[in-house]
């Protein structure tokens, strides 16, 4: 018997390797990446793993090192002298009556900074290169409470997707019973299609927490530095993982490690050494500088001579009518509002925390009741109305309210749940207590060097 798939198969080879060769060799080579990315391993990563992998990988923070490259090369530059001068003049009578008349003469200058100008403007630069450090740390803070939250929404979600498809198939059981015992007309058509929508309506929540999934995965490999392409299967146990954020260890938490306390209380810093810059800037440098002339002139009845002279200047600019009084006044009024600013954010702080704690502590309660009594309860229910049916003791509308009951408790247990983790990591971030966000705001020069080489690939 003749295959009918053998003669377009032909036929399809044929056309394929009448092909050019270059044509050939494009498809040859996309189906090997095809299959490639198809066959390659989901990378395995814990909570510690992600946090260390965003922080050594996030490419928005490799970016914003170089903040502190470009602050590390003002105070370069604002130690630098200003580069000396030469001038050099030449004079001659050749286009009027040309008797052999001219004027050479050669210049030095350099200008000299008495006033510390220098000295003050390195203050400023050494703040500025402090903030952009802080700056950093701020988002290491920031992108470690954001990878937390994902890793861990990520294995919410999961554990939700799966007590999904365990409610599925126990409500496709009941469905399959029902249509049997309609057959034999035990059961009414609305008992059945009761079944079928509440198994229905739990498959579309299901698909919308498989999105919500996906989602997440997409944002933690964001975070991470990763290609969307590549798979992540993120591992750990959720109970014990929440356990390392018990909110009592953060009642007695200070935020003097808040790198963006410490940014702003440089920006007093700054401004001070901004006025102190100022008032030296009111003197302007001084200039010394040294000139050499050769004059040949006519004399009669001498002749031609030659005279050389040497002649030293000085300028000495005087710090009469502009004292720089109006900058001095806007840094001034720069410090006082850093100052202001600082109070405002301890106290911004302070409300974070407390608000997150006492929120922290509202939804532990709710999660306990959930699980130490709602669900117990409503389980041992769901399994005595079960056994009852069996004995024909309930009716089938009956099981399908104990099912719907289950199913609805269960996902609002897991959003308190949701909801609790999400706050305990608030409270973390917030505290800046992350066993990864180093307390130094000193970047070694291994670490610049390594993202400098990066950038430059």
């Amino acid at each position: 018997m003749r295959c009918r798939v053998c003669v377009p198969c032909l036929s399809c080879f044929h056309y394929f390797f009448m092909l050019p060769k270059s044509k050939i060799l494009s498809i040859l080579l996309t189906l090997v990446a095809i299959l490639a990315s198809t066959a390659r391993p989901a990378r395995a990563l814990t909570l510690d793993q992600a946090v260390a992998s965003a922080l050594r990988n996030n490419l928005d923070l490799r970016a914003a090192y170089f903040e502190v490259e470009k602050a590390r090369g003002r105070l370069i530059q604002a130690g630098l002298w200003p580069n000396p001068e030469l001038q050099f003049s030449s004079t001659t009578d050749r286009t009027f009556k040309n008797e052999g008349e001219r004027t050479s003469t050669a210049g030095f200058q350099q200008a000299f900074p008495i006033s510390g100008r220098l000295h003050f403007a390195k203050q400023v630069s050494r703040v500025d290169l402090a903030q952009a450090m802080a700056e950093i740390r701020n988002r290491e803070r920031l992108l470690i409470g954001e990878v937390e939250r994902d890793f861990l929404t990520v294995l919410l979600l999961r554990q939700q997707i799966a007590a999904n498809r365990e409610f599925i198939g126990a409500n496709r059981e009941f469905v399959n019973v029902f249509e049997e015992r309609l057959k034999r007309a035990e059961v009414s058509e609305v008992d059945v299609n009761l079944a079928r929508v509440e198994m229905q309506r739990l498959e579309l929540e299901s698909t919308l927490l498989e999105a919500d999934l996906s989602a997440r995965e997409y944002s933690l490999k964001l975070r991470l530095g990763i290609p969307p392409e590549q798979p992540v299967a993120v591992e750990g146990n959720l109970e014990a993982l929440v356990a390392r954020f018990a909110p009592e260890r953060y009642e007695t938490s200070m935020f003097v490690n808040r790198p963006d306390l410490r940014q702003t209380e440089l920006g007093i810093d700054r401004a001070n050494a901004e006025v102190r810059l100022a008032r030296a800037e009111a003197w302007a440098d001084w200039t010394l500088g040294s000139d050499y002339q050769s004059e040949r002139r006519v004399d009669d009845p001498f002749g031609v001579r030659t005279d050389p002279s040497f002649a030293f200047r000085i300028s000495i600019p005087l710090a009469i009518w502009n004292h720089n009084q109006g900058r001095v006044y806007e840094q001034r009024a720069a410090a006082d509002q850093a100052r202001q600013q600082v109070e405002a954010l301890r106290l911004s702080i302070r409300s974070e925390i407390a608000t997150g704690l006492a929120r922290a502590k509202k939804l532990r309660e709710v999660v306990r009741t959930y699980s130490g009594k709602l669900l117990p309860s409503l389980t041992l229910t769901t399994d005595l109305v079960r056994k009852g049916y069996a004995e024909g003791l309930v009716a089938p509308a009956q099981i399908i309210q104990a099912q719907q009951q289950r199913a609805t408790l269960r996902t609002a247990f897991l959003g308190a749940n949701t909801s609790y983790v999400q706050a305990l990591v608030d409270l973390e971030t917030a505290t800046a207590s992350s066993p990864f966000l180093k307390k130094d705001f000193f970047i070694s020069r291994e670490s610049r060097e390594k993202h400098v080489e990066t950038y430059r690939k």
